[in-house]
């Protein structure tokens, strides 16, 4: 608890910075208090699991959850896809309300940055130990994420109106573990790590396209991912714009723009049942 307190002081005074000192004059949180408590159905999914899936993510508004909601919640983790570098779907706990109550148990932490990165993971081919110290750094760094996000909605800022300040207050808080992942592990892994993240839409997709091809007589071979991902990447992108959630998050959820210009160079690298997967992609 002392430790907790002692973080979330040291963030407050970098929010006091970045702010100019005026979030401290602040009555109150700036968003109506009657979200941090919306109701759950009876019968509905516990908002409080970090669940991993395999269907496409849905776009309903999720609803937020209390505290004593997360202690009392089991973490139920399905994997889904282990087609490497695919990523899962993951349904996320909602960004902090009012109350600034986003609590997530290390377990959760965990799955947030193995689902996020386990391509990355594969891909590295690092020895056991220093795979151990990348992942426990992530974790690190998404903790922290969270930590700074309760904290500038603790001390009253808007996490419309005040994003910005907030974006910064969450960069401050993970550069030094950005700094020690760099020194520890070197340039090349802290390099794959960002374009990991700047990447994460295109691999989505790929990854959708690889789980829709799996059962079928023409997988998505892994030459066949990284064309997909390259084009991809070259094609006009959909900007997304930034919310809480894609600020503590990192958009994980996000999916690329596939446009009729991004299926026709797909049609360079896919067969014709291939691609006409990749249309049902488009869409959706």
């Amino acid at each position: 608890m002392a430790t907790c307190s002692r973080k979330t002081a040291a963030i407050i005074a970098v929010l006091g910075v970045l702010g100019g000192g005026m979030i401290f004059f602040q009555a109150g949180p700036n968003f109506p208090r009657d979200t941090a408590r919306s109701p759950r159905p009876a019968d509905g999914p516990d908002a409080g699991d970090l669940t991993v899936l395999a269907a496409p993510h849905s776009s309903a508004v999720r609803p937020a959850i209390a505290v004593a909601d997360l202690a009392q919640s089991p973490t139920r983790i399905s994997l889904g896809s282990a087609i490497p570098p695919a990523a899962v779907e993951v349904s996320l706990l909602p960004p902090p309300s009012g109350d600034f109550d986003l609590t997530l148990t290390a377990e959760q932490i965990n799955a947030l940055v193995e689902t996020r990165y386990s391509g990355l993971f594969h891909a590295l081919g690092l020895p056991a130990d220093r795979l151990a110290r990348l992942r426990a750094l992530l974790a690190e760094r998404q903790q922290a994420t969270v930590d700074a996000a309760n904290a500038a909605l603790m001390v009253g800022l808007n996490p419309i109106r005040d994003l910005t300040t907030i974006r910064r207050a969450i960069e401050e808080v993970q550069a030094p573990i950005d700094a020690a992942l760099r020194d520890e592990l070197g340039e090349p892994v802290f390099a794959a790590c960002r374009d990991a993240d700047s990447a994460i839409r295109e691999r989505n997709s790929t990854g959708d396209l690889a789980r829709l091809l799996a059962g079928t007589s023409e997988p998505l071979r892994p030459e066949q991912e990284k064309q997909v991902m390259q084009i991809l990447k070259n094609s006009p992108g959909q900007e997304f714009p930034m919310d809480m959630d894609r600020a503590i998050y990192g958009g994980i959820n996000d999916r690329a723009r596939i446009s009729d210009q991004t299926v026709a160079a797909a049609a360079k690298v896919l067969s014709p049942r291939q691609l006409e997967r990749f249309r049902q992609l488009q869409q959706r």
